[in-house]
């Protein structure tokens, strides 16, 4: 009898860690990944763009910068060089005749503004991106891996790009596993799925420029900060002279 009683609780306590062991897959999948850390992102402080209050660009043979000042003292500056980008965040303040510029290192910044995980039973995975302003991204650089290819090969001829609607699509048995490199350059920090946890949906709200990410875009962070000269609200002097 007793030993009865004991194969009957066993099987209880078999059934018991199945269902427990299945609840937190479902749990890992749809709730416990933080994107944003995973991404290389903090979460203690998160620039969300205000309103518009003035914008500077100038040009330079095959370079370009342009620098958004906002009704919140944030300001989004991008300098492009043929297909490079690099931008930086931070705070500005005027002083006189000089725009000062505090730059925000990447590790204090959020630029995943929410995002969302969903399903785990369809065979299809969607990334949908959109920005601050709910346009689409495009060109986010996603690369699907499988165990019979290189990594280099996979890294050339395995790139998928989000379209002009923000999305990419694909079986999640066509991959091993699937990583989303956009954030490279920006964090040094890659976030990867296997084909076994990935979602049936990720969608991701980005502070960016919806345009930006064909070009691989890196941060720019200043320790100093820097100072451009301005005259009757127009920007005379693109030289930025680092002040402590």
């Amino acid at each position: 009898m007793l030993i009865k009683i004991n194969r009957y609780y066993l099987v209880l306590i078999i059934v018991l860690l199945t269902f427990s062991c299945t609840k937190k897959q479902k749990q890992f999948i749809s709730d416990s990944i933080n994107v944003s850390q995973r991404l290389g992102f903090s979460e203690k402080k998160l620039f969300v763009k205000s309103q518009l209050k003035e914008s500077f660009t100038w040009e330079n043979n095959f370079c370009y910068s342009q620098l958004d000042l906002f009704e919140d003292s944030t300001f989004f500056k991008r300098a492009g060089c043929e297909a490079r980008l690099y931008f930086s965040i931070g705070k500005w303040k005027i002083k006189k005749d000089s725009l000062i510029l505090s730059y925000t290192p990447v590790e204090k910044l959020n630029m995943v503004l929410k995002y969302s995980l969903k399903g785990n039973k369809s065979q299809f995975f969607v990334l949908k991106t959109l920005n601050q302003n709910n346009e689409p991204i495009e060109n986010l650089e996603v690369v699907g891996f499988k165990k019979d290819i290189p990594v280099k090969a996979a890294l050339k001829y395995g790139i998928l790009l989000t379209d002009k609607e923000g999305e990419i699509k694909f079986k999640k048995a066509d991959f091993d596993s699937v990583s989303i490199y956009g954030f490279k350059d920006i964090t040094n920090r890659i976030l990867t799925f296997k084909n076994t946890a990935l979602p049936d949906s990720l969608n991701l709200t980005l502070f960016f420029n919806s345009r930006n990410f064909c070009q691989r875009p890196t941060y720019e962070y200043y320790k100093d900060r820097s100072v451009l000269l301005i005259k009757n609200g127009q920007l005379i002097s693109v030289r930025q002279k680092k002040i402590r």
